[in-house]
């Protein structure tokens, strides 16, 4: 009996472990990896040319007082609107993903839309420097301003399609990696940037245009790529594309994927059919209308249902948490704070290297360490750093102070280590993590929306914390500021630690069953569960090779035949009983 549950348990482990190693191909993961990927670069390249675009458009030494910007370096709310005209289209983008497209047109779609604002933005940018360089002043702002608008919106597509369609594309076994690779190539694109503004802006200032420019060599070739990968194999079978979904999963599998296309079609079954049960209790005129799709109000109803409580919990604490830890202040002002420190010199690129480094290290290391453990350890790191920096900026006011008697070298090399620290932390952790759970947690059917309203709620945040921070900071100083940060920081820790699942090894079916679930700890159920599973399957079989021995074997004829009184019957049966037990426990 004990080598036959052996033997059942051996057979079970290597048909799962078969089913965890099925060849990938190397060809089909790298383009659905790169296109969104390079998608993530070019927004990447866009933030770290902007600074010296900005700079370069406020250059007193402009002598042509035919250029349209000549002016420029006085006018503030020009200034505010050319920087923050990227996070403003973004905003529009992700509202009219949110709104209207989230279920219709697919990621791929969404992608290739984002590439054309790409190009239409880079275009409008570059026009607004060159062929326009002498137009009236309101011409020229306005076509730059309209340029990273359109820009800024294809940033809004890419966000949202970028994550969820790796997540969806991509095994369970890599999707953390694959997921977290795209704010890694955001980071590259940053530093890709700083390197290229550094090499132009020391020239000619009237050629910003060229900075601009550069992002259409990249932005071209993605469009291209578009192209050659197919549409999301799950928002394939959301809208019953059998045949073209499972072409879409072969596209990244090297093997034969039968049985795995299966098994999958099997857990989004399953998991419909939860979600079903529990909208029964509705009557079928009023189930009818809670699912029509042409009714946008009740879309909007049924987003915030119960069946994604527990998953807008986790994800909008972590986008909200994100951006009041400090991070959108920090890593504007890390020039400022450096200067302030007496740490002038190459400050950008260091960090913008520094983040580079530690997001292709979270990449590496995220399905092998866990979401919860790199975000608990990188905020960790983050709470440490913003006290050691409230501490350090103490009672210090730019206004009344002077940075070089006021800091001494064991504080410069303080706030120094401190602000490396809090970057490292920040890309541990909220940087590239934060994305790659709200692309997991969220059923199919509304994983679209809920990222269009989370990465719109993001931006919006964004802007809010960015405004009032230097308000803040006006009126209570730096010290008190980081310490605020640093409280918030501190409060993560638990919030993560309370509400945030883990999802490391778990498909994205059964990361949905396990959040229907009244636990907060889907990890430890699904173990739990398949444990529970096992053990049933070994007890059936045990079950099933004890009556076949008893009736089988000569030597228990009599057995057998003297337990046919019932209260014999029920001691045997207690005595099989143990003997089940015990197998198990072997």
């Amino acid at each position: 009996i004990i080598n036959h549950q052996s033997s059942i348990i051996n057979h079970q482990s290597s048909l799962t472990i078969m089913r965890k190693e099925a060849a990938l191909s190397y060809s089909g993961v790298s383009l659905v990896i790169l296109t969104p990927a390079l998608c993530s670069f070019v927004y990447g390249i866009d933030l770290g040319v902007t600074s010296f675009v900005l700079e370069m458009l406020r250059d007193p030494s402009i002598l042509d007082d035919q250029v349209w910007w000549r002016g420029m370096a006085g006018n503030n709310i020009q200034q505010g609107l050319f920087v923050s005209g990227l996070s403003l289209g973004a905003l529009i983008g992700s509202h009219l993903v949110f709104m209207y497209l989230a279920r219709t047109i697919g990621r791929r779609a969404e992608m290739r839309i984002a590439a054309c604002l790409y190009l239409a933005g880079t275009i409008l940018n570059v026009s607004s420097g060159t062929i326009l360089q002498k137009s009236p002043p309101w011409l020229g702002f306005m076509t730059l301003l309209l340029g990273r608008l359109l820009f800024g919106c294809g940033v809004g597509f890419i966000q949202h399609a970028a994550p969820i369609y790796m997540s969806e594309m991509c095994p369970a076994r890599i999707r953390g990696s694959v997921v977290t690779a795209k704010e890694a190539f955001i980071v590259i694109g940053i530093v890709v940037g700083y390197a290229a503004g550094d090499l132009l802006s020391k020239g000619d200032p009237l050629r910003w245009a060229d900075l601009y420019a550069s992002t259409a060599i990249i932005t071209i070739p993605v469009l291209l790529m578009s192209t050659m990968i197919p549409r999301s194999m799950r928002w394939l079978l959301m809208n019953g594309e059998i045949e073209e979904a499972k072409a879409s999963m072969q596209f990244v599998h090297a093997d034969n994927i039968d049985a795995d296309f299966e098994e999958l079609c099997q857990q989004m079954d399953d998991s419909h059919t939860k979600r079903s049960a529990s909208s029964s209790s509705l009557s079928p005129v009023a189930l009818q209308k809670k699912q029509s799709k042409h009714n946008r109000k009740e879309q909007r109803t049924v987003l915030f249902d119960k069946s994604t409580r527990k998953a807008f919990t986790a994800s909008i604490g972590l986008v909200v948490l994100q951006q009041f830890s400090g991070q959108p202040s920090i890593i504007s002002y890390v020039t400022v704070l450096f200067s302030a420190a007496g740490l002038s010199g190459n400050s950008s690129v260091c960090t913008a290297l520094l983040m580079a480094v530690c997001a292709s290290f979270t990449v590496s290391m995220v399905d092998r360490l866990g979401r919860k453990t790199l975000l608990k350890a990188g905020i960790l790191v983050m709470c440490v750093a913003t006290f050691l920096l409230s501490a350090s900026f103490w009672g210090y006011h730019t206004s009344a102070t002077d940075e070089s008697s006021y800091f001494g070298p064991v504080l410069r090399m303080v706030i120094l280590v401190s602000m490396f620290a809090y970057i490292s932390g920040y890309q541990l952790s909220y940087g590239p993590i934060t994305w790659l759970i709200v692309s997991e947690v969220f059923p199919i059917e509304k994983r679209g929306e809920a990222t269009a309203f989370l990465v719109e709620l993001n931006y919006c945040l964004n802007f809010v914390v960015q405004f009032l921070v230097p308000t803040v900071q006006a009126c209570i100083g730096w010290g008190p500021t980081f310490g605020i940060f640093g409280t918030i920081l501190a409060f993560s820790v638990h919030f993560i630690d309370a509400y945030v699942p883990e999802t490391t090894g778990m498909t994205l079916e059964e990361i949905e069953q396990s959040l229907q679930q009244p636990s907060c700890h889907p990890q430890k159920r699904c173990e739990s569960e398949s444990s529970d599973s096992l053990q049933g399957i070994v007890f059936s079989e045990s079950s099933n090779l004890l009556a076949q021995t008893y009736n089988s074997m000569d030597n228990f004829g009599s057995f057998i035949a003297g337990s046919s009184g019932g209260g014999d019957r029920q001691q045997h049966g207690g005595d099989d009983e143990h003997l089940i037990e015990a197998t198990l426990e072997v």
